[in-house]
């Protein structure tokens, strides 16, 4: 009667490497399923500027550039985000002291104008 030969060490290693592997690249897979059944789904939001739905605010074009930069100053409000901006210093001094905030042009030139 011959024995028959017993898994090597090695093999057994290969073989616990190979379920290892299988396991992570499925893990990814099946968590992201998971986040998908049990995250709600969000209602689409409508652009901040012409109140429609179908596009994101930085796509709108049934605004002009110049409108936007009104609507973002009047409302003290990053252009870029379109949420509250961080630093309001220089909007809140120009609040306290009553003046109206710069526009960068030259003073001189303003009062020219």
């Amino acid at each position: 009667m011959s024995k028959r030969p017993g898994k090597s060490l090695a093999s057994e290693i290969n073989e616990e490497d190979k379920r290892m592997a299988i396991f992570f690249q499925l893990r990814g897979i099946t968590d992201q399923a998971n986040r998908a059944l049990h995250c709600p789904v969000r209602d689409p939001v409508p652009c901040k500027f012409c109140k429609r739905f179908g596009h994101e605010m930085h796509q709108c074009g049934r605004v002009e550039q110049a409108e936007k930069l009104l609507h973002a100053a009047s409302r003290i409000i990053c252009v870029i985000c379109t949420h509250h901006a961080a630093n309001l210093s220089m909007q809140r001094a120009a609040q306290r002291s009553k003046t109206p905030p710069t526009t960068g042009e030259n003073p001189s030139q303003q009062a020219t104008a």
